[in-house]
């Protein structure tokens, strides 16, 4: 059941647990975010910033989250569940909660590197392209992270890929 936005969600009159939801939900979101490697050390003002900002995705066992070489303006966090990479066909690994994908294309030209699909139900928080440039600029820690996971993730490709194509790794 995905968390309404809070920002979506407006009070009907006289009933004033409508915002007690959207709190809640911000408080849920805040709680899932904190438990992200890369948010470790994030002020309760940060993580409040970027719980207003993420949304729950939900997705079934088997589905294609992110399509490698389509366009994609979203970074997703794992909250639950397990989901395989692979490109080109290639097996590249498993996320599990806690890991996040999409960042490829939000530093990139938009364009999906891989193919993230579901190997059962999955939660999920997803961050818009927008959104996590603001981060970005405003988190230098949160930035240096991403950068680092980027890195070793290129790395990781390229030497599995060059073992499956039987050449040597350059770099």
């Amino acid at each position: 059941r995905p968390l309404p936005h809070p920002q979506a969600r407006q009070p009907a009159a006289g009933v004033p647990f409508a915002v007690m939801g959207a709190l809640v939900a911000i408080e849920e979101r805040k709680k899932l975010l904190s438990e992200v490697w890369l948010f470790n050390g994030a002020t309760d003002e940060e993580l409040t910033m970027l719980a207003e900002l993420a949304y729950e995705v939900t997705v079934g066992p088997h589905v294609d989250i992110v399509n490698e070489n389509e366009f994609g303006d979203e970074l997703f966090l794992v909250v639950d569940g397990h989901a395989a990479v692979t490109r080109r066909g290639v097996d590249l690994g498993v996320l599990n909660a806690g890991d996040f994908f999409g960042e490829m294309a939000l530093l990139g030209t938009g364009v999906r590197t891989s193919t993230v699909r579901s190997v059962v139900a999955m939660t999920l928080l997803g961050l818009r392209a927008e959104h996590f440039d603001d981060v970005l600029a405003s988190h230098p820690m949160v930035a240096r992270r991403v950068l680092s996971v980027v890195v070793r993730r290129l790395d990781q490709t390229d030497r599995r890929l060059a073992e499956l194509e039987g050449r040597p790794r350059t770099g």
